[in-house]
């Protein structure tokens, strides 16, 4: 998800998480290793963990993976940035 500034995770018993921060993040969750997608060529390919995986990004660069390099607009270059993101049990 992007630009999102909760995100709200439980499993089938209504336990989870609940994750807030004072400026807009982007979130994904999914049930593969990020070494797993990194090197999976193909849907097909993929093999769900036994875990899931969340990633938590200030930032992300636009859409590549394509011949054509993201253009210079939408990328995102290295600054210092500061946010406060709060992590609750429910």
């Amino acid at each position: 998800m992007r630009d999102v500034r909760w995100l709200r995770i439980m499993n089938d018993a209504e336990h989870g998480l609940l994750l807030r921060s004072d400026q807009l993040l982007n979130f994904s969750l999914h049930p593969y290793s990020t070494d797993h997608l990194s090197r999976a060529v193909y849907r097909f390919q993929l093999q769900r963990a036994p875990f899931n995986t969340l990633n938590i990004d200030f930032d992300v660069t636009g859409v590549g993976g394509t011949a054509i390099r993201t253009l210079p607009k939408y990328r995102v270059q290295p600054v210092e940035q500061t946010y406060n993101l709060e992590i609750l049990p429910f």
